[in-house]
């Protein structure tokens, strides 16, 4: 086996605020031509008001399915690293891959040979450059793209404590110790992109989602795909600027949730994105749509660090200043997101 390999990623994917979104679109957008796959389907985002970790619930989104990108092969147990002695061997085609069921360290690194990303949790106690690192117990997701026997460590992207996502390595050690302490239930994710898949502009499905979007303002969206019948529904599109007004005037003296202002500011970015990208495509679609969107990018940077200003500070007239720009925000981006759509369609 070879003594080091790195596994193709990119470090500054265009949404890392949540490690997981990080760790796909790190490997998805080495391919030539995903973005067009991704800008046709990264519109939409809601609140998840199902969620019960976080008092002030989560802004999330969808845009793909593992299973249509990647293979994925999931290994669960709950002894710690025992679930190694369940290896038996993978089908990958017409091929048997043959993996080490006595050894943590040579089953994934015979993995990674075989272009295999590795992801789970893991205590963040034992990683580097962590805000836990030796401090606390933490679980975290990680995803692992690279190893190298010169070092003996791995190679993880993540957020580390000057808050950049970056790579890090971390020893086989440390690795092995993050995983045989964890409290809950040990994991391990083999992924794999799959062959020959096609990537192309979809200018129906931009459209149908720019007004999905749109038809949400003032109110709620129940996406039935992902929530039951008698659920509640999720503030949806231009609804979650609704839901974190809310937030924002029943949160005096709180901290706010700085992962809600900077997944916006990553949407907009991305927005700008897929504005220049249809220039291409759409002779309607030019350069003055996308420098009004991009006020709508310049206020939710702004807004971002005013939030990081409202927690240091605690200032109501911050808290009253992000509210406003809320509303403003929201009555452009839908302006300027109508008359797109109506270029378009």
């Amino acid at each position: 086996m070879e003594k080091k390999i790195i596994l193709p990623t990119i470090n500054n994917p265009p949404i890392i605020t949540y490690n997981h979104h990080a760790a796909y679109l790190g490997i998805l957008f080495t391919l030539k031509d995903f973005y067009k796959y991704f800008y046709s389907d990264y519109i939409n985002l809601w609140f998840d008001d199902l969620n019960e970790v976080y008092p002030y619930n989560f802004l999330t989104e969808y845009w793909y399915d593992d299973e249509i990108l990647f293979d994925v092969f999931l290994l669960v147990n709950n002894n710690g690293i025992d679930f190694l002695h369940h290896f038996k061997e993978i089908d990958e085609e017409e091929n048997s891959l043959q993996i080490p069921s006595n050894n943590l360290l040579e089953s994934i690194k015979t993995m990674i040979s075989n272009g295999f990303y590795i992801s789970g949790n893991i205590n963040e106690f034992y990683v580097p450059n962590r805000f836990s690192t030796g401090k606390i117990y933490n679980s975290h997701d990680y995803y692992i793209f690279g190893f190298n026997d010169y070092a003996d460590s791995f190679y993880l992207n993540g957020y580390t404590l000057n808050d950049k996502f970056e790579t890090i390595q971390i020893k086989y050690s440390d690795y092995i110790y993050g995983n045989i302490t964890l409290r809950e239930k040990s994991k391990l994710q083999f992924t794999k992109l799959k062959n020959q898949y096609q990537f192309e502009i979809n200018i129906k499905k931009i459209t149908s989602l720019i007004e999905d979007y749109l038809s949400a303002r003032g109110g709620v969206f129940a996406l039935k795909r992902h929530f039951p019948q008698n659920s509640k529904s999720p503030y949806f599109g231009l609804g979650i600027y609704d839901r974190l007004d809310y937030l924002c005037k029943n949160n005096w003296r709180s901290k706010l949730d700085l992962r809600i202002f900077l997944m916006l500011k990553e949407h907009k970015q991305c927005m700008l994105n897929r504005i220049k990208m249809l220039e291409e495509v759409n002779e309607n679609i030019n350069d003055t749509i996308y420098y009004e969107y991009k006020h709508i990018f310049d206020v939710h940077s702004g807004m971002f660090n005013m939030a990081i200003k409202y927690n240091q500070t605690k200032s109501k007239s911050t808290l009253d200043e992000i509210e406003k720009m809320l509303l403003d925000v929201k009555n452009k981006e839908a302006n300027i997101l109508a008359s797109m759509y109506k270029l378009l369609v």
